[in-house]
């Protein structure tokens, strides 16, 4: 007959590496939705739809330092995808320059997502802009063409905050597309791969772990 306090140390044992494995799965897990989310050395942070009947849409101020804090990031990449043939022009501005080429234009602010919904626009009444934007001289970034265009910020260079702004070429009304961020990580690979380890490496704790009590658990009978 099995002594108690054997049967009693196989049930935590095995309360123990029921928590393992899930550290282990969890571990998997994270690693399997990154790799999803990476394409090679660039992380997909997120994807958002612009349409908007006014001259400009404008995004919601960058603070440079939730991004560049762990100094993984080497850059952040910006593909605007237009919905039209029509060419486009987006930049990043600081927050005192965009307010100087925005006053009196009318343009849409576009606020991020919360945890109470979103994203939400507001409209901010004016007239047609004075100015073409590739003609300003306030971008600390910017690009302008036909099809995807790609706006790249060195993290190193960056200092404070900027707006993003994404217009028409020729400061036409009705702008539409879509707009993804990358973060360009050079250790992202290696970032998975150690995720990925951890993973594994508790898998087979686990496993090992389980046979030994087991074993231990007849040895005592």
């Amino acid at each position: 007959m099995t002594a108690p306090s054997s049967t009693g140390r196989l049930v935590r044992a095995f309360i123990g590496q029921g928590l393992l494995a899930l550290l282990a799965l969890t571990a998997l897990a994270v690693g399997f939705a990154v790799q999803d989310m990476a394409d090679g050395g660039a992380l997909d942070y997120e994807t958002g739809a612009y349409d908007v009947d006014s001259y400009a849409a404008v995004g919601d101020s960058w603070d440079e330092s939730n991004y560049t804090g762990l100094g993984l990031i080497d850059a952040i990449r910006i593909e605007v995808d237009p919905a039209t043939d029509q060419e486009v022009f987006a930049g990043f501005a600081t927050p005192e320059g965009a307010q100087a080429f925005l006053d009196g234009v009318d343009h849409t602010l576009i606020h991020r997502a919360t945890d109470a919904g979103g994203p939400t626009t507001e409209a901010v009444p004016g007239d047609a802009p004075t100015t073409l934007p590739g003609e300003a001289d306030i971008w600390t970034a910017q690009t302008t063409g036909s099809g995807v265009q790609t706006l790249e910020l060195d993290t190193e260079n960056l200092e404070g905050e900027y707006v993003p702004i994404v217009m028409n070429a020729d400061g036409s009304p009705a702008v539409a597309g879509e707009v993804t961020v990358y973060f360009d990580i050079p250790s992202l690979p290696w970032i998975i791969g150690a995720v990925y380890g951890v993973g594994l490496v508790l898998l087979a704790l686990t496993a090992f772990l389980a046979t030994r009590a087991v074993r231990r658990h007849r040895t005592a009978r």
